[in-house]
C-alpha cells in the first residue's frame, strides 16, 4: 500500500521540475479523482487513504498525462463549474473560473453539442470564441494541444461569432433581453462601434470585469 499523501507530494515534485502549471493543485485533483472513482478506503490504523498496487499505477498513469500537459479537466473527464459538475473530453473547451455567464450553448463540434446535452440537465453554457487568430499560437500548450480551436479560435480580429450573435440574437429574445459576452480585453471599444453602426437592435450597456479582469 502507498500514502496518498506522499503520493501526491512525489507527483507534485515532477510535475513541478516539468514546469507544468499548478503541480500541486494537479495532482491533488488526480488524485481526489482517484480515491472517488477507485473506492479507496482509510487505513483502519492511522485512518488515512492509501492505494493498493492496482490503484497506485492508475494514478501513476493519470499522472503521466499531466505530465504530457493533458490538461486535468480532460484527464479526470469531468469538472466543476460554479455549481454544476459537467462532463469533459477533448476537444470541448473547458470552461474556468473567469467564465461566469450563462446563456444557452451552439457549437459547430458534435461532440461538444453531445455532452451539452448530458450536462444541459444542470445548466446550458456558451462562450463564443474571441481569440483573434494571431494569437492563438501564443496560447499555453495545455489549451492549443488539446483543446478544439473551434472553441478558440474568432478569427482575424477576435469577433466573426461575436458578430454573428449580435446580428442573430434579437430574433431570438424577449423584449428588452440582454447578450452576456465574454470577450478579449482588446474587443469591448470594438463591440460598441460595431453595435452602434450596425442594424443589431442592441444597445451597448457596459463593461463588467472578470477574476483576470
Amino acid at each position: 500500500y502507498s500514502s496518498t499523501n506522499e503520493l501526491v507530494t512525489l507527483w507534485t515534485k515532477r510535475l513541478r521540475n516539468a514546469r507544468i502549471s499548478e503541480p500541486r493543485a494537479s495532482a491533488q485533483h488526480i488524485m481526489d479523482h482517484v480515491i472517488s472513482s477507485q473506492n479507496v478506503v482509510k487505513k483502519s490504523t492511522n485512518g488515512r487513504f492509501e492505494l493498493n498496487r492496482e490503484q497506485s499505477q492508475f494514478f501513476h498513469k493519470l499522472c503521466s498525462k499531466r505530465l504530457n500537459r493533458m490538461p486535468v479537466q480532460y484527464i479526470i473527464k469531468e469538472w466543476d463549474f460554479r455549481y454544476i459538475t459537467l462532463k469533459m473530453q477533448p476537444p470541448v473547451f473547458i470552461p474556468r473560473p473567469e467564465t461566469e455567464a450563462t446563456c444557452i450553448a451552439i457549437d459547430e463540434d458534435p461532440l461538444a453539442i453531445k455532452l451539452t446535452k448530458l450536462n444541459s440537465q444542470r445548466s446550458s453554457i456558451s462562450n463564443p470564441p474571441y481569440v483573434p487568430s494571431k494569437q492563438m499560437a501564443n496560447l499555453p500548450k495545455e489549451i492549443i494541444s488539446f483543446e478544439s480551436s473551434l472553441a478558440l479560435d474568432g478569427g482575424l480580429d477576435g469577433l466573426d461569432v461575436v458578430k454573428q450573435i449580435l446580428r442573430f440574437a434579437h430574433s431570438y429574445l424577449k423584449d428588452r433581453g440582454n447578450i452576456w459576452l465574454e470577450v478579449d480585453v482588446s474587443h469591448p471599444k470594438m463591440i460598441q462601434h460595431y453595435v452602434r453602426t450596425q442594424d443589431t437592435n442592441f444597445i451597448f450597456d457596459g463593461i463588467f470585469y472578470d477574476y483576470t479582469n
